[in-house]
């Protein structure tokens, strides 16, 4: 995981989906999910950019997400995917280097890092995910936590 830091995000266009999911669920819920977002994409002819989810709490051990994909400019929702953007403010991020299965494993640093700097955080992260590689060394994701300012 690269230094945490915290950056100024301005909102990125996406196509989303939106999704409830116990903790332990979620890799059974998110593939379904892109699935439904890139199926809209390719009827509406619009080109994807990188996935993204973005989490917005949850409680009773659900955890609140939305699927999607970055797009250059705002379309008009349809069915269950809906035009939106992943947050504005300022934010704690990192770079998580390897596979996904460890993608908690850099978000609990981040928030420890948030911790002992004393950093206060909202109810939302999300994550940008960079290329596929079928070598999972070579994945990268960008992980964000906004503050709560």
């Amino acid at each position: 995981m690269s230094e945490p830091h915290i950056v100024d995000v301005e909102p990125r266009h996406c196509a989303l989906v939106e999704r409830s999911a116990p903790v332990g669920a979620l890799a059974d819920v998110i593939p379904g999910a892109f699935e439904v977002v890139y199926k809209f994409m390719r009827e509406a002819k619009l080109e994807p950019g990188p996935n993204v989810i973005i989490y917005s709490g949850g409680k009773d051990g659900r955890v609140a997400l939305s699927c999607g994909v970055q797009v250059a400019a705002p379309f008009e929702s349809q069915g269950e995917v809906a035009c939106g953007s992943t947050p504005k403010g300022q934010a704690l991020t990192s770079t998580h280097e390897g596979s996904y299965d460890a993608l908690h494993e850099s978000h609990d640093q981040l928030l420890e890092w948030a911790r002992t700097s004393q950093v206060r955080l909202a109810p939302v992260s999300w994550e940008i995910y960079g290329k596929w590689s079928d070598e999972p060394s070579a994945l990268r994701t960008e992980l964000f936590h906004l503050l709560d300012v």
